[in-house]
């Protein structure tokens, strides 16, 4: 569905559906409130819940849902909501989609699930033609590296909702094609960007 289609009045006349996990996963990735980098939102639960006209506390119960399949992770203190799954499933169209993604990544609020998403989309970088990479790597001015400086801080800082860690598939970027963790030659290309 075209983003635009959700601000038209035919759309917003019609009636809301009901507050449940499906709709609101398929909001997360589709709605009005998508940004650059897919299924990645800076947004707060009460701004969600008010923009799909749902009471706070029955949104509360659907992004539980959510949460206990994995499928979406939130820091409402910082405040930003991700779906992990969405850059596999949804992968950048082009190098200059990658550029857009970086700008925005640095303009996300420091936390541990936006590190979490940094990590999951340098590995997902690191699979994709050179042209990819290297438009990545110039996206931005500012290197993702020192965000997790070591794996003990990870464990410190990596954590979702409430304290709980997040699972080990959001806290490690995938494997490249050799199979080892990829983000490090991403993150090398970064600093040589800014040399």
């Amino acid at each position: 569905m075209p983003m635009s289609t959700w601000g038209k009045p035919f759309f917003k006349a019609l009636s809301r559906p009901a507050p449940s996990g499906q709709w609101l996963w398929l909001w997360l990735v589709a709605g009005p409130q998508t940004g650059v980098i897919p299924g990645l939102l800076h947004a707060g639960e009460a701004a969600m819940a008010e923009s799909l006209g749902w009471p706070l506390s029955k949104f509360r119960r659907a992004f539980q849902e959510l949460e206990a399949q994995d499928l979406a992770r939130a820091d409402w203190s910082a405040p930003i909501v991700w779906v992990p799954s969405i850059f596999e499933d949804y992968p950048p169209e082009s190098p200059n989609v990658l550029k857009a993604w970086r700008t925005a990544f640095d303009e996300l609020p420091e936390c541990a699930l936006a590190a979490a998403a940094r990590a999951r989309a340098e590995g997902l970088v690191e699979g994709l033609p050179e042209s990819f990479r290297e438009a990545f790597a110039k996206g931005s001015r500012k290197t993702f590296g020192k965000t997790l400086p070591n794996k003990e801080q990870e464990k410190e800082q990596i954590t979702g909702t409430e304290g709980s860690p997040l699972p080990p598939s959001l806290a490690r970027p995938p494997a490249g094609r050799s199979g080892r963790p990829s983000s490090k030659r991403v993150s090398e290309a970064w600093r040589g960007s800014r040399a």
